[in-house]
């Protein structure tokens, strides 16, 4: 029937001792503990659905033999993938020079087609011809904690959807550092230096900068942003209300046919602590929202022309744009409701009313 723990203890027989574990777990999952020790492989490690691959930290070393000419550690079913993977607490050797490239990439670890997969606190080093950790077509998954050194890419989120890379070090690489692109990814708190082409490449869509040379991604945000997203502790929040004079707007309609003013918004925690102007924006986050639109007019005659129903955030910090036209008085007022999601999950909307003022001086 298999067992759901069991520990990986003969080293002189490497690799084929950790997959034995795997094997002998019971056909719902479990944890295999890896003993400290050098662990020779001569090929992949393959990890099932719902399967812990734990270490003790550095003192447990998975070495790649000279011309095996492979990954280090796979998802068992690429094609259809795999879920509940978990790989922590290992240090893995890609032996480079050791190998013989011929086209093909060999990466420390990779993980292809799945759900739900963590890889945490793992140090990849000499991967020469491949990627230290990549997800490819990976979904719901995260990176975290990881470092990688001396190989080609260090690590890579290719088209995942909801994937976190965050807190991690690819250092010395010698193409790109750190890539992802996808959908509602977050990358943030990372540290990547190259001599190759890119330290940071990531996709507008994954929520972070990309920049070249050593880049720092965002590195003053907190590591647990993701998880604010998920418990409902980021929030829009209306920023201060803005005041114009009617007599001068109402004098460049005149002159140039419409008058152009913007009213703010930010994103923030949720946290009703902070005294009022000094909340936590949260600059890490780019993207766009939802916006409509409603102007108070006291005698009927004040307009917005081209109103917009989406606005984008830059840097935490959400501006509307506001064409108005007609005429203006004292007491008028513009007001908005901006709503939208950030990371996939949906935030509740916000309703500035009186966001613009119109008060005679």
């Amino acid at each position: 029937m298999g067992n759901n723990i069991v520990h990986a203890s003969q080293v002189e027989r490497g690799g084929k001792a950790i997959q034995e574990a795997i094997n002998s777990l019971h056909a719902d999952g479990g944890i295999v503990y890896i003993d400290p020790g050098t662990w020779i492989l001569t090929e992949p490690i393959k990890v099932n659905s719902n399967i812990t691959l734990e270490g003790f930290g550095g003192s447990t070393r998975l070495y790649l033999a000279d011309n095996s000419n492979c990954d280090m550690i796979n998802n068992a079913d690429p094609t259809n993938g795999n879920q509940g993977i978990v790989i922590r607490n290992l240090s893995l050797n890609g032996n480079g020079s050791g190998q013989t490239y011929s086209g093909t990439l060999f990466n420390g670890i990779k993980i292809s087609s799945s759900e739900a997969v963590l890889i945490e606190n793992v140090f990849v080093k000499n991967v020469t011809s491949g990627v230290g950790i990549y997800f490819s077509y990976t979904n719901n998954s995260a990176v975290k904690s990881c470092f990688t050194s001396g190989c080609q890419g260090g690590i890579t989120n290719e088209n995942g959807v909801g994937v976190v890379v965050s807190g991690n070090g690819a250092m010395e690489c010698s193409n790109i550092g750190i890539v992802s692109f996808g959908t509602l990814n977050a990358t943030f708190g990372n540290v990547s230096t190259t001599s190759g082409n890119t330290a940071l490449f990531i996709q507008e869509e994954s929520v972070c900068n990309a920049g070249t040379a050593t880049e720092y991604n965002t590195s003053q945000v907190p590591l647990s942003i993701y998880e604010k997203a998920v418990s409902g502790d980021i929030q829009f929040r209306k920023a201060d209300q803005r005041v114009h004079d009617p007599a001068a707007v109402n004098a460049a309609i005149i002159a140039n046919g419409s008058e152009s003013i913007y009213a703010y918004f930010m994103l923030t925690d949720a946290d009703h602590t902070y005294p009022e102007g000094t909340y936590n924006t949260h600059e890490w986050f780019n993207g766009t929202v939802n916006v409509s639109i409603t102007a108070t007019s006291i005698a009927g005659v004040a307009t917005i022309a081209d109103e917009a129903t989406t606005t984008t955030i830059s840097n935490g910090i959400g501006g509307i744009p506001l064409v108005l036209t007609g005429t203006w008085a004292a007491g008028d007022s513009i007001s908005f409701t901006v709503s939208g999601s950030i990371l996939g999950y949906t935030l509740t909307s916000l309703t500035h009313t009186d966001a613009v003022v119109f008060t005679t001086p």
